[in-house]
């Protein structure tokens, strides 16, 4: 049976998906990433991680970040960066790993893709 497309939701046929880090940030949604090798998992938040990309110029789909985004404990035990992580949709509570954006500039970036 074919996958479903990233961030499609049961049941809710006329639901638009996420599939940019922003629209993840937007909805309050994090990103739970899932090693594939290890099994080790980390839940990241959207709007850092979003600021993040922004800022560095990086597309923000969320393809485009997995690949990116590597193992830390894979690369500290092994030397082998594990790229490409599985990523699922999350409301978990988010480690602090990346700076978010101040509330001046989340403001703006809201109110640029209010429709």
């Amino acid at each position: 049976m074919r996958q479903p497309r990233f961030g499609w939701v049961p049941g809710k046929e006329d639901y638009r998906p996420l599939r940019t880090l922003l629209d993840c940030a937007r909805f309050k949604l994090n990103l739970r990433m899932t090693c594939r090798a290890c099994g080790h998992s980390r839940v990241v938040d959207a709007p850092s991680l979003w600021w993040l990309a922004d800022r560095k110029g990086w597309d923000d789909a969320i393809p485009a970040i997995a690949k990116r985004c590597y193992c830390e404990p894979c690369w500290t035990e092994r030397q082998v960066k594990v790229r490409g992580p599985a990523i699922v949709q999350t409301s978990d509570a988010a480690d602090d790993l990346v700076q978010a954006p101040d509330a001046r500039d989340w403001k703006r970036v809201v109110n640029r893709h209010r429709s």
